[in-house]
């Protein structure tokens, strides 16, 4: 995945702020900050859908979990993570497409 420790770097900054990301009960991302938003979109533009799948899993890890991992982890990987939330968290490849759609059409700019 191209630019991880960017696209880490800009999810630590929205997440701290209070008001720049808004999580619903199914964990959908919106970020209300528009210049984050937009300085995001730039990084995650030309992903693939497992790269924005893991660019999810950070907003997950930040907020939810222990928090993003800033050195280099086996994680980083988006198809390990992909195989990982299908194998482990019970995912369906369908079910993680729609949540990275509503991902991308939330923050769309």
């Amino acid at each position: 995945m191209k630019n991880v420790k960017e696209v880490k770097t800009i999810i630590k900054t929205i997440c701290a702020k209070d008001d720049a990301v808004m999580l619903d009960h199914d964990l959908n991302v919106s970020i209300l900050d528009e210049n984050l938003r937009v300085e995001l979109n730039a990084l995650i533009t030309s992903m693939t859908f497992t790269d924005l799948n893991r660019v999810v899993g950070y907003f997950i890890e930040e907020l939810e979990g222990g928090g993003i991992n800033m050195s280099d982890d086996e994680m980083d990987d988006p198809d390990i993570y992909l195989s990982f939330c299908i194998n482990e968290c019970d995912q369906t490849e369908d079910a993680l497409q729609d949540f990275v759609n509503v991902f991308i059409d939330t923050n769309r700019i």
